[in-house]
């Protein structure tokens, strides 16, 4: 009686006083959190994919383990036959101690025909990568192809009795010992392979090779395939297998360049790859070029005389008869303009040679398209060849009338599944698996990717344009401050590298990993502009003789900073600037050639053309760097040279500077010492932080601990140079004190340069 007495009289309580709950209050996003965020990866190609029968997908997610420094990857399965039966459910735990790449931990991820099981590459860290088969059923997993040496890529035919899969070529410690032990005159040797303290550090400039293995499950027989010219130290980007099992089609090296393919117009090809395999035509290029490998033979030839785009794909046939391929160079002697720069979309005939075009629609923008499938129906799908729209399709092409023509804008349906996934996100809204009913419209989600991010302050994401000062209109993506307010000006970080307007990102950029921090930035109140180039995409524009590109960057992030100043977001004094790999030069570029006081920069593991650069690399990366600046660094080009690259004009930098090395072996730090030793020299305010285990680092990191260096190192940085702010962290003592003295030693060249009137 006492009990239900008290309950009324509470019960009164809060009707005359009703209970007020605050809102919980969200905690700032760290870049431990953004390590530990599980992702969607695409090792595959896609972030979902239905099983042959269409009665069950699959999508692997990943996320980094701190405490653990690894990840973990996770096989999620569901059903297509109804929305009730169509929720994701975690069937396979995977954990890997690897440093590679995230894209590189579970790749070309596929179906068998049975619909019940998957195969793909794995790399768990203790072994090479290898083949295996899940069940998804059983929850079971096999290996079933191992090999000394990681294996690249892999394919089976329709019947699964043949595998063909490349593997990377195992150094040669003989030639890597021969001058340690005998001395003698160095010949062919690159700095590197002169540098290297063991023959694995050589690994990634070996090469590949090619492995035919029969009769799978019973008496395994394994051939090397004898190719027309060794593979160039670039990793083989494709190899398919002919539906029968006869053939396969694989992508190497080029063993000559024919004097016909001056013809070709696309500026990679033509100012950097083209002029450093003419050079020196003994040594590996970077021109690729198709092979069609004989199974049964164990034997390659090539498939044609033209180059193959880095950026193409191909398809079989049903009958195994012909091939699909584009973006493509055509041969240059019976090709058009559209041949000529690599971006026709062709079927060929695999014994006779001879090919048809598929005639693709006019595009203002100068889109390439490539096939993704070519179906039952005799139908050949292709989508743009962009790597961040893998697997979409765009145009649909028939054979009619004895021609090849397009016959529809959409996607047919591949097999009757009453269920359709999706993978929904906007930049605003983490990514989910959706299913969605093709008949009633219904929909439910069947995997929130993100749970925990529901606790989290992620702040405001949104599209802006701007005009360049030269002209050139540009978009990016503008992370608000997390406590934004239209009342105050916020520092600003501009990261480059390219972006996403209609997909959620934690760091700004995709799968950039290696020092993007957009929204742990944004969570101590730094506005981050995401930005990729000009909307019309044409980097490479001339003058007549010297390369736009870096000019063209430069003017865009200046005339960024106009925008954003001009309607009150951000503080001009306090503006810092980030690149990575190519946009790092872009960067470097900015700091030497406008006379903007940039408060803090980082490059991370960035090209960096400059005269060392170009002394110790070789000729393809010379050429390349030739076309580029616009000359050689010698006679005539000279001057062009000096004015060009940053290396030369590192006087003008008064930024404080990190320059970031990611790639290992340790010897690639030769790559960033020009510029850290030149502005050590004169006394500016520069910082060269290798990150741990170089050994095993990578150009876009996945490992928690090396992340953890780079993020976390670019959010202090920052937050330093453009707030004057300090992690009170005791570990991070040692770097405040350095950064410290790199702020006091900018202080007083200012009070120099000042005293003497400069």
């Amino acid at each position: 009686m006492f009990i239900i007495q008290c309950s009324v009289l509470v019960l009164s309580f809060l009707t005359v006083f009703p209970l007020v709950v605050k809102p919980q209050e969200k905690s700032p996003l760290t870049v431990n959190d953004v390590i530990e965020a599980p992702r969607v990866i695409t090792g595959f190609g896609q972030p979902v994919l239905v099983s042959p029968n269409g009665q069950l997908f699959v999508t692997v997610l990943l996320r980094g383990d701190i405490e653990r420094d690894g990840s973990w990857v996770t096989i999620w399965c569901g059903s297509t036959s109804s929305l009730e039966h169509s929720v994701a459910h975690k069937v396979l735990t995977l954990f890997t101690s690897s440093k590679a790449e995230q894209m590189k931990l579970l790749q070309g991820l596929r179906w068998l025909p049975d619909s019940e099981r998957v195969a793909f590459l794995w790399d768990d860290g203790h072994k090479p990568t290898h083949v295996v088969i899940a069940n998804l059923l059983t929850r079971t997993m096999t290996s079933i192809a191992d090999s000394p040496t990681p294996i690249l890529q892999y394919d089976f035919d329709d019947s699964r009795s043949v595998l063909v899969y490349t593997a990377q070529k195992a150094p040669d410690s003989t030639a890597f010992s021969r001058l340690r032990r005998r001395g003698g005159a160095v010949r062919d040797e690159s700095i590197w392979s002169l540098l290297a303290a063991s023959p694995n550090e050589l690994a990634w400039m070996g090469g590949s090779e090619t492995f035919v293995v029969s009769g799978l499950g019973h008496k395994t027989v394994r051939r090397r395939v004898a190719e027309p010219g060794e593979r160039a130290n670039i990793e083989p980007e494709l190899l398919k297998v002919s539906p029968n099992g006869r053939y396969a089609m694989a992508i190497g090296s080029a063993p000559e360049a024919p004097a016909d393919w001056d013809l070709y117009t696309e500026h990679i090809f033509k100012d950097s790859y083209l002029p450093a395999a003419r050079m020196h035509p003994e040594a590996h290029n970077a021109i690729r070029q198709y092979q069609v490998i004989d199974l049964s033979r164990a034997e390659s030839r090539l498939l044609w005389n033209a180059p193959a785009n880095p950026y193409g794909d191909l398809v079989w046939s049903p009958d195994s008869l012909s091939v699909a391929i584009g973006p493509t160079f055509l041969p240059a002697s019976s090709s058009d303009a559209e041949g000529l720069d690599g971006r026709a979309v062709v079927v060929i005939d695999l014994k006779s040679g001879d090919f048809e075009r598929l005639r693709i629609p006019r595009d203002s923008n100068r889109r390439a398209y490539r096939p993704v499938r070519w179906n039952k129906d005799g139908a050949i799908e292709l989508g743009y060849a962009d790597f961040w729209k893998e697997g979409n399709v765009d145009l649909i092409f028939k054979k009619t009338a004895g021609e090849w023509q397009q016959v529809a804008e959409a996607r047919p349906a591949t097999h009757p599944a009453q269920v359709r996934i999706e993978l929904r996100q906007d930049p605003n809204t983490p990514p989910r698996l959706v299913a969605l009913d093709v008949k009633s419209g219904q929909e439910r989600v069947i995997l929130d990717i993100n749970p925990e991010l529901k606790g989290r302050e992620l702040g405001r994401v949104e599209t802006v344009h701007w005009t360049a000062r030269d002209g050139k209109p540009w978009s990016g993506m503008l992370y608000y401050p997390v406590h934004f307010s239209s009342t105050r000006k916020f520092p600003l970080v501009i990261q480059t590298h390219g972006y996403s307007a209609n997909e959620f990102s934690l760091e700004g950029s995709g799968i950039l990993t290696t020092a993007y921090t957009a929204r742990p930035l944004a969570s101590v109140d730094i506005a981050v502009l995401q930005v990729g180039g000009p909307d019309s995409k044409q980097w490479w524009e001339h003058d007549g003789t010297t390369p736009r590109e870096p000019e063209a960057s430069m003017f865009g992030y200046l005339g960024a900073i106009d925008h954003l100043a001009s309607i009150g977001i951000v503080d001009e004094k306090k503006i810092g600037l980030l690149g990575f790999s190519r946009t790092g030069w872009h960067v470097e570029y900015a700091l030497t050639h406008s006379n903007f006081p940039f408060a803090a920069a980082i490059v991370a593991d960035n090209i960096n053309p400059g005269f060392f650069d170009y002394v110790i690399n070789q000729d393809a990366y010379r050429s390349e760097m030739e076309a580029d600046l616009g000359a050689a660094p010698f006679g005539k080009g000279l001057e062009p040279f000096m004015r060009q690259a940053p290396d030369f004009n590192v006087s003008n930098i008064e930024t404080p500077i990190r320059i970031e090395l990611d790639s290992g072996p340790i010897a690639m730090v030769l790559a960033k010492w020009e510029m850290f030793s030149l502005l050590k020299h004169l006394n500016k305010p520069v910082e060269l932080f290798i990150i741990p285990d170089i050994r095993h680092g990578t150009h876009f990191l996945q490992n928690p601990t090396q992340r953890l260096a780079s993020e976390g190192g670019a959010v202090d940085w920052f937050a330093f140079w453009l707030k004057e702010e300090e992690d009170p962290d005791p570990t991070k003592r040692e770097q405040y004190a350095r950064w410290r003295a790199l702020r006091d030693q900018q202080a007083k060249a200012r009070e120099t340069s000042s005293a003497e009137g400069h």
